[in-house]
């Protein structure tokens, strides 16, 4: 860190009494009272997009625990991931690496590279990732769930990174008769009925589905793996007493499909108050874009969803929301460890996701495109002791702002590839304007370019869409051929990467399942 920014962050904190959690913090070092430097409380929750924030809260969203600790923090309303899929968003959190550097754009990357596995490590080798960056600045590394795309590490000598970790989940085969064999290592139970299986005869795609599950009968230990990861945590913060300062990393897998939980979260959300969403005009949305909304049921998952009718339309998004609720009291008993151990006010705490979640918005119904509902996710950051009252910030940020963060609450030097830019000036001033667009990356080529107001989405093809989020928060409008916008599309047109990494495993472009896509939709006009 320069003297010149460590002057700043020294000055602004001290002078802004909104603040005042932070004034004791001396610029990067730690805190006066106590002369050391502060743990981080790192909590990643798996496809929760952004219906607990903001204007875009769902009426019957249930999240007590995060509504407590966003009432304390700042809240960051417009983030957005890296890539609106789990392998690389995590990868590019972790590493500070954006995926048109590092060529990690899907999850096909990290599963395999021909013959032989590939993870973040092995792709991104060439910096520091944030538990490294820990370790060696001192700090005692804990984590639990998933925090890169595999578990809290893509390699499998965890404890290169970790002094303590949660080693992943070993599921019985009993157990795993249940996922039908859907990663069910991680994201088991499946509910007991799958319509998507039982009535319209698909395999492929199957994750899409929602119910309650039974503890009896349908889980590990009567448990789901979110409260054992939550079990770890909050022994361990229980256990913890040394002075040396913790990372403490916990990675939560619900609400990520299939959308399941204990019946009593299910029962607290009333289906018959759930409105399902506008399904929106696709005439002016280019050929990839419908490619991306298609995902991964044969015929179109909104198809298979309006084959089985408005009535499955609304389980899978009371499933969604009581999935939130379950994954929210597993938070709010690591939250209340933290608090119990005597820590918390010398402790950090960040929470958010890898990506959204579409409900059929614009035919989408997974993550895996560029529209805001798959790519905006919440970002709550608390300091030490937390606000007296709660600050919003509207600008537009991205998860790869996070390792510059955290590199200034650490007073740690940061790698020559980081990507993002620190919020440490929105976290002292919320209302401190951002000039850079977040970029966003799906695919080879294809990108969202989100500011605070607008957002071009252009592919491969080039062919674009414009937003106005100012008029048309929902992107049902796109202005891409409107000249009176030309300007405006040109200035954020300007910030595409002009010289993007092939895909990990490419030395050349040849095309990939999006283009196939595309030319099937093509060939049937």
């Amino acid at each position: 860190m320069s003297n010149q920014r460590r002057e700043f962050l020294k000055t602004a904190m001290a002078g802004v009494a909104a603040l005042s959690a932070l004034s004791a913090l001396r610029a990067g070092s730690g805190y006066a009272n106590t002369g050391s430097k502060p743990n981080i409380l790192f909590i990643t929750i798996d496809d929760l997009n952004s219906w607990i924030m903001g204007e875009q809260r769902h009426p019957l969203v249930q999240c007590n625990n995060i509504d407590k600790l966003m009432s304390r923090s700042v809240n960051f309303t417009n983030a957005h991931c890296a890539a609106p899929v789990c392998a690389s968003s995590r990868a590019a959190l972790m590493s500070g690496v954006a995926p048109h550097v590092s060529g990690l754009y899907t999850n096909a990357q990290s599963i395999t590279s021909g013959k032989r596995t590939s993870n973040a490590h092995e792709v991104i080798k060439d910096v520091v990732h944030l538990p490294q960056l820990f370790k060696s600045n001192g700090y005692l590394n804990m984590g639990a769930g998933k925090i890169y795309h595999r578990w809290v590490s893509d390699e499998a000598d965890h404890a290169k990174h970790y002094h303590s970790f949660m080693p992943e989940l070993i599921i019985s085969k009993e157990v795993k008769a249940h996922g039908r064999g859907y990663a069910a290592d991680k994201f088991y139970p499946f509910p007991i009925n799958n319509p998507i299986v039982d009535t319209l005869g698909h395999k492929v795609g199957q994750s899409l589905v929602a119910g309650p599950v039974d503890r009896e009968t349908n889980m590990f230990d009567k448990k789901m793996p979110d409260e054992l990861v939550a079990d770890w945590l909050v022994e361990h913060l229980d256990s913890h007493q040394s002075d040396t300062p913790f990372f403490m990393a916990g990675g939560f897998l619900r609400p990520h499909v299939p959308f399941t939980a204990p019946q009593e979260y299910f029962d607290a959300i009333d289906i018959d108050k759930i409105q399902l969403p506008t399904v929106d005009d696709m005439t002016d949305i280019p050929d990839y874009g419908k490619a991306m909304a298609l995902g991964f049921i044969p015929g179109g998952d909104h198809n298979a969803v309006k084959e089985l009718g408005e009535d499955y339309w609304k389980e899978l998004i009371q499933g969604y929301l009581a999935s939130i609720a379950f994954v929210d009291d597993q938070v709010g008993r690591v939250l209340d460890a933290l608090e119990a151990s005597g820590k918390a006010d010398n402790t950090w705490i960040f929470l958010t996701s890898d990506h959204g979640q579409n409900f059929g918005e614009k035919e989408n119904w997974r993550k895996m495109c560029l529209w805001d509902e798959s790519t905006r996710t919440p970002l709550i950051i608390c300091p030490p002791g937390g606000l007296k009252e709660a600050r919003d910030c509207s600008e537009a940020v991205s998860l790869l702002d996070i390792y510059p963060t955290l590199c200034d609450i650490i007073d740690a030097k940061q790698h020559s590839k980081v990507f993002g830019t620190s919020l440490m000036p929105q976290i002292i001033n919320p209302y401190k304007q951002r000039d850079e667009p977040v970029i966003v990356s799906w695919h080879y080529k294809n990108y969202a370019v989100r500011a605070t107001r607008w957002k071009l989405i252009q592919y491969r093809d080039g062919s674009e869409e414009l937003y106005d989020f100012e008029t048309d928060r929902l992107e049902r409008n796109n202005l891409i051929d409107k000249p009176q916008f030309k300007m405006i599309a040109d200035k954020l047109r300007a910030h595409i990467p002009k010289s993007p990494s092939l895909p990990v495993g490419m030395t050349k472009w040849t095309g990939d399942r999006l283009d196939t896509i595309v030319g099937e939709l093509r060939g049937a006009i």
